[in-house]
């Protein structure tokens, strides 16, 4: 957070409300860069972060940590794109773009991401993996890594 208020109970409230950072005008630009470099690195992820599950696109498995799961090229088009998503939210244009089918009704989709639901809990992956984002897309909530 940047700004103006600089009276302590002001910055209080700015970290009670989720600032991570809170900067008074005016900063240095020096510490502005130093704030932005340290936030970035705690939020990029980790490669050597061990995934809960693993998406192998050459084979088409999902692996899990109660199973291997065989995939349809969709299904595995879907995953990918889910984990590198912002979020793993994907909207629904964008799933429509992934799978190819422009015209792809919401009822068609909605199929897919239930059979996509259906191979991640068999792959022991919490029955909310896949949520529903009201009037926008779907969102993954499980860690993927891709092989």
């Amino acid at each position: 957070m940047l700004t103006v208020r600089d009276v302590i109970e002001q910055r209080v409230a700015g970290y009670e409300h989720g600032a991570d950072v809170y900067l008074p005008k005016p900063a240095s630009s020096a510490e502005l860069v130093a704030v932005v470099a340290a936030l970035a690195r705690r939020i990029a992820p980790r490669e050597d972060a061990a995934a809960d599950f693993e998406l192998d696109l050459s084979a088409l498995e999902l692996r899990g940590p109660g199973r291997t799961v065989d995939l349809l090229e969709p299904e595995a088009a879907l995953l990918r794109t889910f984990a590198l998503a912002p979020k793993g939210k994907l909207e629904t244009w964008q799933m429509q773009d992934v799978l190819n089918e422009p015209e792809a009704s919401r009822v068609a989709l909605a199929i897919r991401i239930t059979r996509l639901r259906k191979k991640l809990a068999e792959a022991s992956a919490p029955e909310d993996a896949l949520r529903a984002v009201c009037g926008q897309g779907y969102r993954l909530f499980v860690d993927l890594r891709i092989l």
